[in-house]
This record gives structure tokens, sequence and C-alpha cells, in this order.
């Protein structure tokens, strides 16, 4: 088996507690992050080992043992978290399910559907809950999984599907990703054909009975490419997409250090969440789909800062000038206006649907552009004009005095739709005018609301006040409590006095860049709301680049390592850096010297606060040549010529960027190649 720090989040996931729940997302990444820090106190190299050695590791954290005291942090978690490794190491919690379409002609992906519960012959009884299951076709061309799901029910007997006089035996798994037809899934067992010969398994992908037990070392390369909750970047899902539907939660966050490839997937993602159904072929079709989506308002972005609040997000007042007159207005933010409009495409297809405020409204500005000298709206026992609409300011003439006056398209949007109420002196003429584009609506084409999801993306959201831009709105992007859910909430909002709910058509997906700050100072409240999806720099992505020569891949793992032992892996270097020299051919070491002046250095720069010294350890440079390091003392200030006469100064080492060095394959090398100097 393939062990990693991922693999080991998908066995978390699938576990449950002594009371049957499940681990919460947070529980997980303390439970992998207590593993790590304890294999980093022992110096054992944890996922390049074998389950007995992982045994014998535990065994020094459990009590009267050597580590016994650093089992104990954090009230046990750690020796917790231990224990649980040692199950994940020993598990294969792996089977294939079978399903012929020519020899049954029931069952198959026709009928597996994402998050409902599906019943599947399986002649062995070993599948337990929360194991891993994989549908796989057979018999025909292309063979290939078709889904992948956990256990809810372990083996039972029931009628046979195709003879009700005998009997079968069943489990039932719960779908977490399905591909409408067998293609993706054939690209995925060529490459594990390949690895079943590169680990010399003799592992048949043609099972003649369902429920075929999968080796450890091939079962968790399978579940990176199937469970994308482990945050692998799936090369299969970008570049052969063309049958992948994908359950994704309605609140995610992308955490990690610079260049783990967080944009990147987010716009996969933002696609997947708004058009689950849309297929592509290549990255080009992916972002064509994303600016399309943009363009229709479906999926919209915003960069969270120190200075961004609730007013910007969600309601408060602008001001401008009108007749030299100081003028506030109520302004909605961002997500109320994303809210607005996905509330409009929440509900499935109805017969006879109201038609919205936008419909409406939409309708009255084309009457308007029509009535040059102004639109006459009735009123019961007079009637007023209105002479101009500008942004969200409607002014009228009234049937008699000459003040101006004004009412508020917001307002008149949030009565129209029942989410205020009006009891002012300009009530009559919000009612008149609601009743005026309610007789606009029927005139209007009745057409169908069709549901449609929305998506607001949030950059950097770890680098605003969450308490302070979300405010009470916090609690109702829970998805439980989401409008069109059983329990669904409300608030009234301070300013306008709004009802409001958020539905359940929206994601968000929010980016956090943990260099900037760490996952443990975020806000707690938000932490419960949203699954952290961690984005860790994947150096395996590199594997086969190489410069002059360099492996570009352990150069990057090493300089990880090392970062890692002197700060924290939240401070690593991503693989996205160097990501584009994978796919060209006529690479050379002018391009890796580009990355390396243009990012890799000011980003050390950065992390290190101009420390050099700690830099030179993280390039090796202490154990190169002078000619190959790429820091290197400045020799060429004279501090006695500077300073002549009787100065007690204190020189500090200087340091500069040594050019030539960038231009050399050896000072790369030296990176990962530690020996003495040359």
């Amino acid at each position: 088996m393939t062990y990693s720090s991922n693999g080991f989040k998908t066995f978390l996931r699938n576990e449950r507690k002594s009371n049957g729940e499940a681990y919460s997302n947070n529980t997980v990444s303390q439970y992998v992050s207590a593993v790590n820090r304890a294999a980093h106190h022992a110096g054992f190299d944890l996922w390049s080992s074998q389950s007995e050695e992982v045994d014998n590791f535990v065994q020094k954290f459990e009590p009267g043992h050597e580590f016994e005291e650093f089992g104990a942090q954090g009230n046990n978690t750690v020796i917790s978290a231990l224990r649980l490794l040692k199950r994940y190491f020993a598990s294969s919690n792996s089977y294939l399910l079978t399903w012929n379409p020519e020899k049954y002609h029931v069952g198959g992906n026709s009928g597996v559907e994402l998050g409902n519960e599906q019943q599947w012959s399986c002649n062995s009884t070993k599948p337990q809950v929360g194991d891993r299951v994989y549908l796989m076709q057979v018999g025909v061309e292309p063979r290939g999984i078709i889904a992948a799901g956990i256990v809810t029910q372990e083996s039972f007997e029931d009628k046979d599907w195709g003879d009700e006089t005998k009997t079968r035996k069943y489990i039932k798994f719960k779908p977490v990703a399905v591909r409408n037809t067998p293609e993706a899934g054939q690209q995925i067992l060529n490459q594990l054909n390949q690895l079943s010969q590169e680990t010399g398994i003799n592992y048949s992908w043609s099972p003649q009975s369902s429920g075929i037990s999968i080796p450890n070392k091939i079962s968790d390369k399978l579940a990176s490419y199937w469970f994308i909750e482990d945050s692998l970047v799936e090369e299969i899902s970008m570049t052969n997409n063309s049958t992948t539907q994908v359950s994704q939660p309605l609140n995610q966050i992308l955490f990690g250090p610079p260049g783990t490839g967080k944009t990147f997937t987010t716009i996969e993602r933002a696609v997947r969440a708004a058009e689950p159904n849309f297929s592509w072929a290549n990255r080009d079709e992916l972002k064509a789909k994303y600016q399309e989506l943009i363009r229709e308002g479906r999926i919209r972005f915003v960069t969270f800062h120190q200075s961004f609040s609730y007013e910007d997000f969600v309601e408060g007042l602008t001001a401008h000038t009108d007749d030299e007159k100081l003028v506030y207005e109520k302004r909605l933010g961002i997500f109320r206006q994303i809210v607005r409009d996905a509330k409009e495409h929440q509900n499935t297809e109805v017969k006879n649907p109201t038609n919205s405020f936008s419909d409406c409204w939409d309708a009255f500005l084309t009457e308007f552009e029509d009535h040059p000298e102004g639109v006459q709206i009735s009123m019961k026992r007079s009637k007023f004009i209105i002479t101009e609409v500008d942004g969200n300011t409607i002014r009228f003439d009234k049937n008699q005095g000459d003040s101006v006056n004004t009412l508020s398209v917001s307002t008149l949007e949030a009565i129209f739709n029942g989410e205020r109420r009006f009891n002012g002196g300009l009530k009559p003429y919000y009612q008149s005018l609601i009743s005026h584009l309610e007789s606009l609506g029927e005139q209007l084409d009745k057409k169908a609301v069709k549901r449609q999801n929305y998506v607001l993306i949030i950059d950097e959201i770890n680098r605003g006040n969450i308490s302070r831009i979300f405010g009470e709105l916090i609690t109702l992007i829970e998805p439980s409590k989401r409008s069109g859910t059983t329990e669904a909430l409300e608030v009234t909002l301070p300013l306008t006095g709004d009802r409001f709910s958020v539905p359940d058509n929206l994601y968000i997906i929010g980016t956090m860049n943990t260099a900037d700050r760490s996952l443990a100072g975020l806000d707690l409240a938000l932490r419960r709301r949203f699954d952290f999806i961690e984005m860790p720099p994947l150096p395996e992505e590199l594997k086969g680049v190489s410069v002059d020569g360099i492996n570009v891949e352990k150069m990057l793992d090493v300089i990880n390592r090392r970062i890692t032992a002197l700060l924290d892996k939240d401070h690593c270097i991503g693989h996205a850096y160097f990501i584009h020299l994978k796919d060209r051919s006529d690479v050379a070491l002018t391009d890796l010297a580009e990355i390396f002046k243009q990012k890799i250095i000011p980003l050390l720069q950065e992390y290190f606060f101009e420390d050099w010294q700690r830099i030179r350890w993280v390039l090796n440079d202490q154990s190169k040549a002078s000619a190959n390091a790429f820091i290197v003392k400045d020799d060429a200030i004279n501090f006695d010529e500077l300073f002549p006469g009787d100065v007690q100064l204190n020189s500090r080492d200087r340091w500069r960027l040594n050019e030539s060095a960038f231009e050399q394959a050896t000072s790369y090398k030296r990176i990962y190649e530690v020996g003495s100097a040359e």
C-alpha cells in the first residue's frame, strides 16, 4: 500500500467513533498533524515505513514507554491519532463490485446517483461499514470503473434480483463519485495496470466475482483518483473529465502554501458546483466555461482584506451628491446580490411560476425608455409620474407640490419579495408601483424557472476580519440552516430590516494562503462551518522533469523539508512554480534561473525576514563551493575605508546574490546532493 498523509486523511474520514459519529474535518487535520509531529519527534520516516515498523513506532508513545509524555499531549490527542494510524497501516478496505451489462440488464451506472444509497450484489462478506468500493463494468468494452462509494451496510441476504426463488448476498454503499461512461475509468485502469507491474502484483481488473479485495499496495493510489476530498489535484479530471460528476460541500476552503494550485483547483471546483453535468476535454474548455459563468453572474469573485467590512459584503450606506446635496443611499453588498440572484433560481422547474422582481423591473425599464416624458403610476385617488431612474434611486413628481421625491429600488425589491414591511409615508407610492410592476409581469411570457447553482469565490478569506464581515450571517451559511432545508433559518438585517436567508443553491469557495496566516488563528465560527481542504506541495507532480540533469522533483522536496524543519509546513514552496516546465520540450537552465530569481529567492527572503544565513541553509549553500553558492558574502564593503580612525564598529556579515551561480547546473544539483564542498 502506498502510505501517505492524504491516504490517512481518507481513512479517518471513513472511520467512525465508538458512538457512530464521523470525525470532523478539524479532528482529521489535528490527527494528521499529530502523527507528523510524533514522527519528527522520534526521527521516524513514517510514510515510507511498513506496518510492523509503525507498530513499534506507535508503541514508543504508549504509557510507560520512551515518548509517553509526548503521546499524552493535547489530552492524549497524539496517542489517539497514532492508534488510528496503526489501523490505517494494517487496513485493506477496498473492494471491486462488478457489473456486466450484457449479462445483467439491471443496475449499473444508469441507476447510480450521487448521494443515493445503492444495493449491490457482493459475494464477499468482508466489506465493512466505511470501507471503499468501486463499481466496475466488465464483459463489454470499454472496461472501467464507473463509480466509487463508501459501504453503508455490511453483507446481508435478499432475494436474487434475477430469480426471486433464490437468494443472493448484497451490501449497500453510498456513491461519492460517478462517471456516466467508463472511458475515464478505463484511463485509470491503464495507469493502475502499469502500477501493478511496478509493484510486481499480478492483479486482474476483470474479476469474475463481485467483492474482490484490492491489494494494499495499489488501493490507496486508486482512492487518490476517486476521492477528491483528499485534496489531490487529479490530472485525470483535468485532461479527460468528459464524464465525471463530483459531490461538493456547500462551504469549502482550499488552504496551503503559495504555489500549490489553489487558484487552479478553484476554477474546476467552481465550474463543478455551478454546472455539475458539464464536461470538458481539456483545460481550455474548462476555463472557457468558467468565463461564461462569470459573464452570466453565476460565479462571482471577491477578495477579503483588512479593511473589508460587513457594509461591503452584505449591505451598507453609500454617499453621493444630488443637486449639491449630500444623499445617503442603502447599497447591497456582493453577498446580498448573489443571494438574491440565487434565490430566483433556487426552485426546480414549475408550470406557472411567479415572475421575479428582476423580470418585472426589466419590463418597467423598457416601458420607461419608451416614455421619455415619464411613466404615470395610478394610485387609489391620485397619481404620480416617475421622471428618472438612476442606479438605486427612483425620482417622481407628485400630483401636487414642487418638492423632489424619491424611492429606493432596493427597498422596492425587498417589499416586492416580502422581505420587508414598509409603513412610512411613502408606503402608498411603493404599493402602487409594485401593483404596476405586477401588471407588467402578467403580460410577460410565462417561462419555467430552472434551478441553477451559484458560486461565490472568496480569495484570501483569512485576511479579512470574519466576525466583522459576516456578522450575524455566519450561522445562515451552514448547510442545515439554508433556505430550502427543514432546519432553515432567517434573520432580520439591522440596516434595512429585511428578512434574510441563504439559499441551498449557493456555493462558497474560499482560498487561503497559509504563509500569510496560520489555520490555527482562523475564526473558530468559520472553521466549524467550512470543509477545509488542504492543498500541500506535490513534488511528485514534477516527476520526470529534468533541466540540464537537475532533478526538479527531488530538489523541491529537499527544499520543502528544510523549510519545514526551520519554520513549518505552512511556509513550503508549491510545485506550481515549476509546473510549466513539465510540458515543455525546449526547457533550458535559464528558465529555472528565472524561477529562482523571480519567485523562489524573494519568497525565501519574505519567509526568513532577510535572514540570509538560514536561506543559505535551505539552498545548501554552506556545503557548496563559493562559485556554486546562490548567496555569498559581500566583500565589496571595506569598513576601514568607509569609517577611518578609531571607530569601534561591530560589523556584521553582508550578503549578496551570486548571479553566476544561477547559470550553473551544479548550483541546483548541490541543493539536494549532500556532500563535501567542491
